[in-house]
């Protein structure tokens, strides 16, 4: 019968560490991180689907549908950069400690800088994005749309006509439009204006395209209204999510850093003791029984200085950041 085969050993003897052990060697609390990472990752490919969306449906007429739909035109390819950059910055975490030999991961003080400039990020894009989805709540909410074209000649609006669709109306015409003609009255010897315009005299004046073309795209834009605002409303939703991950992940990274600068300036102090301890040694001042300073069986240390990188007696092991 076969033996089973047992796992290869490490070259000093020893088990090799398992996968788990070897990443929380690199970083304590990797895990955890991982998780929040990965639920980011998740968050942020939702919210590049939808805002590309949002961009790419977004209507080219702002020269006079500006005040209907600005914000959602403008903002959105705003957001969907800064939730592109979140994603890539989160992919660069996840895999620098699973491609480190050590697996040790991106540097505390980095992870401080990008992780706060995307929480700032996203808060700032995503209380935008609430103004979007109040924009376009509130189009047509109270019967009429008013038009986004000025004219000093006369004024209008849409009304929703009984089959739902958006209908333009003129609802004052000035005194002097249409170049008015003065007629002398021989009698009174008065110069009086010719008869007053109508509505229907006026000839509407619309955007780059023609009147019928923005018609529809106000019907068209009316049309979508629920759509894009629920689209909005799951956009807003990942971003919020993003910054309370980015900012917890940057809490964290703090409180790495802080770690990290205390564990280094605790190593320098060691250092700088040994080297003191060393010293009186070598002056017979002191005698140190200690077997890791002890040189030959009879008791007497060798000494020697302690090499660059070299812990001395007192060093104890470092930590793993969190």
């Amino acid at each position: 019968m076969e033996q089973q085969q047992q796992p290869a050993a490490a070259e000093d003897g020893q088990q090799p560490l398992s996968f788990a052990r070897k990443m929380r060697n690199g970083e304590r609390y990797w895990a955890y991180k991982m998780g929040l990472r990965i639920t980011l990752c998740i968050a942020m490919l939702i919210g590049i689907g939808t805002s590309a969306w949002l961009v790419a449906t977004a209507f080219g007429s702002q020269s006079y549908f500006g005040y209907l739909h600005g914000m959602d035109t403008i903002i959105m390819p705003f957001v969907l950069a800064v939730i592109c950059l979140s994603l890539i910055w989160t992919l660069i975490t996840i895999l620098v400690p699973l491609l480190r030999r050590t697996h040790r991961p991106v540097h505390p003080g980095t992870a401080v800088s990008f992780e706060l400039l995307l929480w700032l990020a996203l808060l700032t894009t995503g209380l935008f994005t609430i103004v979007c989805i109040y924009q376009l709540d509130s189009f047509g909410s109270y019967g009429r749309i008013d038009d986004g074209d000025y004219s000093s000649d006369y004024s209008g609006y849409y009304r929703q006509a009984s089959n739902g669709t958006w209908v333009y109306k003129i609802d004052w015409v000035s005194d002097s439009y249409g170049d008015p003609k003065y007629h002398y009255n021989e009698t009174t010897g008065d110069y009086t204006y010719g008869p007053r315009p109508t509505k229907a005299d006026v000839k509407r004046v619309c955007g780059p395209q023609s009147c019928a073309e923005e018609d529809a795209e106000i019907n068209k834009l009316w049309q979508q209204k629920q759509q894009r605002e629920t689209v909005d409303i799951v956009v807003a939703a990942v971003q919020f999510l993003g910054v309370l991950l980015h900012f917890v992940l940057f809490v964290w990274a703090c409180v790495d850093t802080h770690r990290r600068n205390t564990t280094g300036k605790e190593a320098v102090m060691r250092r700088a003791a040994d080297e003191a301890l060393r010293d009186m040694q070598a002056r017979g001042l002191i005698t140190i029984h200690d077997p890791a300073m002890a040189g030959r069986a009879g008791g007497g240390a060798e000494l020697r200085p302690l090499m660059e990188g070299e812990a001395g007696p007192s060093a104890g092991r470092e930590q793993a950041p969190g």
